[in-house]
C-alpha cells in the first residue's frame, strides 16, 4: 500500500499519543463500499490519503465465496472531511462493478469483515499499518458504489445475465471521477511469439518490442471464432505456435462474468455491444454463443486446469469473478503449457503474487496502452470510473456523506491521481530506462516523451476550467482531454475532444 505525504506528516505529528485501533475498538463512523476489483489499488490510495498511518489496522477475509476487506484507521481533522478526528472503519466487498450499482440503488445487502473473527498477523509499527486475517463475514446495507463504468451500461442483458433491476429511478448521485485504462494480456509464451511473428526482440519488456493484435482480430477471439493458435501464421506462413512445445495449443480465452465492469466496457469497445441509452447506439453486436467454457462451471479457472483433458480442438471460454480470478486464469494456463488472452485493467502492473502475475500487455492496433497514447486520442480503450450513492441513504450532512464525497474529490485530484500512476513502477536495473512497472511481471517499460517523466500508465483526469491537459503530454500533469460523454459519460460513445484542442505532436 502506497502512503502519500500528508499521512507521513500526520503520523509524525501525532506518533507520541497515536495507536492502532484494534478490531474490538467501536469506530465513529462505519463506511461501506462495494463495487469493482479494477480500481482496487486506487481505492486504497484513498484510505491512505485520509488515515493516521500510525493508527491503521488492514482486514482481509480469508474465505471463499465473496471478496471483503476492511480498513480500520483515525481520519484526523486535519485530512479536511471532519471537524475532529474520528476512527472511521471502511468496509469494502469487491466483485464485478454491478456490485457497486446494483446493492446501492436497490438498497440491498453486501458482504463485510466480521471483525469479531478476525486475527492478527502483524501489528502497526508506527509507519507500517497492521494486518488482520479474517474468518467470516456478516450482511450489511449497501452505502456507496464504485463503478468501472457508468451505471447504466449494466441494463444490457450481455452484462446483466441473471437479470437484476437496478432501480435508476432512485434519488441518487453519479460521479464520474477519472478515466481508467484497460488492456488484453497475453500468456508470456503468447506475447513472445507474437514478437517473432513481428520482427520484435523475443522476451523483451521494452516498449518498441511490445507485439500488437488488431481490435478485429481481438473481438474474433474473444467470440470463439478462432480455434486454436496455429490459426494465427508468421510471415512464412508457418502457425505461431511453430515450436512452442504448448501441451495443447487450443486457444483459451479468459473473460470476466456478467456485472463485471471491465467486461462490460470490454464488450462495449471490442463487441460492439448495443448501448441504447444517452442517445449511443451500436448495433452490431458480436456474441460469445460460439465459444464454450471448459466445464460449464462459472468462475472455474483459479482451480487446476491440467486435471482433465480439453477435448480438441477448443476454443475455451473461462469466466472469471474478479480481476484476481482474471490473473489466475491466464497464470493457470500458461503454467499448464498452453496460452491464454484475458483482459485487465492496466492498475494490475503492479501484480506481484505469482499464482495470479503471469501475463502481458499488448498492444492493440499499434498503439501501446500509455497515458500518453490515451491522452492523445490513439488508445481508445479506456472508461470513466464513478463513485455513486443513494441520496435518501447517504443523507446530507452526514459523516458518510463526507467520506463519498472525499473520495471523489481524491479521484480527481490531479496529485493524488499522479501519486496513484507514480505507485504503480519500482525502478529496475536490468533493462535500459528506469521507472518499470513492478517486477517486470506485466508491463513494458512505459514512459512518457523523452523517458524523463513517471510511468505512463494507471488513469487521467478529465479536463475542465482548473485541469488543462499538457501538450505534448506530461505524466506529472495527468489530465485527458476527451470525454464519452453525452449526458455524462457513455461507455459506448465514440471518445469526442473538449474544448482544450487537440495534440498533433504524434504520429
Amino acid at each position: 500500500m502506497k502512503f502519500n505525504k500528508l499521512a507521513v506528516a500526520v503520523a509524525a505529528t501525532v506518533a507520541s499519543h497515536a495507536y492502532a485501533l484494534g478490531p474490538n475498538v467501536t469506530p465513529d463512523v462505519v463506511f461501506q463500499l462495494s463495487g469493482a476489483t479494477a480500481a482496487d489499488v486506487q481505492v486504497q490510495t484513498y484510505y491512505s490519503t485520509l488515515c493516521d498511518i500510525s493508527t491503521q489496522d488492514n482486514y482481509e477475509f480469508d474465505g471463499s465465496g465473496t471478496d471483503a476487506s476492511a480498513v480500520f484507521c483515525t481520519v484526523p481533522a486535519s485530512a479536511g472531511v471532519f471537524s475532529t478526528d474520528k476512527n472511521v472503519l471502511f468496509h469494502k466487498q469487491s466483485g464485478g462493478s454491478i456490485d457497486g450499482v446494483a446493492p446501492v440503488f436497490n438498497q440491498t445487502t453486501v458482504a463485510a469483515v466480521n471483525m469479531s473473527s478476525c486475527s492478527q498477523i502483524s501489528a502497526n509499527t508506527g509507519t507500517v499499518a497492521g494486518e488482520y486475517t479474517c474468518t467470516s463475514t456478516t450482511p450489511a446495507p449497501a452505502m456507496v458504489g464504485i463503478s468501472d463504468v457508468e451505471p447504466e451500461l449494466f441494463t444490457i442483458g450481455a452484462n446483466n445475465e441473471a437479470g437484476v433491476q437496478i432501480n435508476l429511478s432512485a434519488p441518487r448521485k453519479v460521479s464520474t471521477v477519472n478515466a481508467q485504462t484497460f488492456g488484453v494480456v497475453a500468456s508470456p509464451g503468447l506475447r513472445d511469439a507474437l514478437q517473432s511473428a513481428q520482427g520484435l526482440s523475443v522476451g523483451s519488456d521494452e516498449v518498441q518490442d511490445m507485439p500488437s493484435l488488431s481490435s478485429d482480430l481481438i473481438a474474433n477471439l474473444f467470440a470463439g471464432k478462432v480455434a486454436n493458435w496455429s490459426q494465427l501464421k508468421n510471415a512464412a506462413g508457418l502457425g505461431i505456435d511453430s515450436g512452442a512445445g504448448l501441451s495443447n495449443g487450443a486457444v483459451n480465452i479468459c473473460v470476466r462474468t456478467p456485472g463485471s465492469g471491465t467486461q462490460a466496457q470490454f464488450n462495449a469497445y471490442y463487441m460492439g455491444n448495443p448501448c441504447n441509452y444517452r442517445g449511443a447506439g451500436n448495433g452490431g453486436y458480436v456474441g460469445f454463443n460460439t465459444a464454450i467454457d471448459s466445464n460449464g462451471i462459472e468462475n472455474d479457472s483459479p482451480v487446476i486446469l491440467i486435471g482433465g483433458l480439453f477435448p480438441a480442438p477448443g476454443p475455451y471460454i473461462h469466466k472469471n469473478e474478479g480481476s484476481s480470478d482474471m490473473g489466475k486464469c491466464v497464470t493457470n494456463i500458461s503454467n499448464a503449457g498452453r496460452w491464454a488472452l484475458g483482459v485487465q485493467s492496466l492498475e494490475k502492473v503492479d501484480e506481484g503474487r505469482t499464482d495470479r502475475n503471469q501475463f502481458k500487455y499488448l498492444a492493440i492496433d499499434g498503439v501501446a496502452p500509455t497515458l500518453e497514447n490515451v491522452a492523445a486520442g490513439l488508445y481508445q480503450n479506456w472508461a470513466s470510473m464513478t463513485i455513486q450513492w443513494r441520496t435518501d441513504v447517504v443523507a446530507a450532512g452526514s459523516d458518510q456523506e463526507a467520506l463519498a464525497e472525499k473520495f471523489v474529490e481524491i479521484a480527481r485530484n490531479i496529485s493524488d491521481v499522479k501519486d496513484f500512476n507514480l505507485g504503480l513502477q519500482t525502478d529496475d536495473g536490468n533493462t535500459n530506462n528506469d521507472n518499470r512497472p513492478a517486477g517486470g511481471f506485466n508491463a513494458p517499460e512505459i514512459l512518457a516523451t523523452g523517458g524523463a517523466a513517471p510511468v505512463n500508465v494507471g488513469s487521467l483526469v478529465f479536463a475542465d476550467s482548473s485541469n488543462v491537459p499538457s501538450f505534448p503530454f506530461d505524466a506529472n500533469n495527468p489530465v485527458m482531454p476527451f470525454n464519452k460523454g453525452l449526458v455524462g459519460q457513455s461507455s459506448c460513445a465514440v471518445p469526442a475532444l473538449g474544448s482544450t484542442g487537440i495534440d498533433v505532436s504524434q504520429k
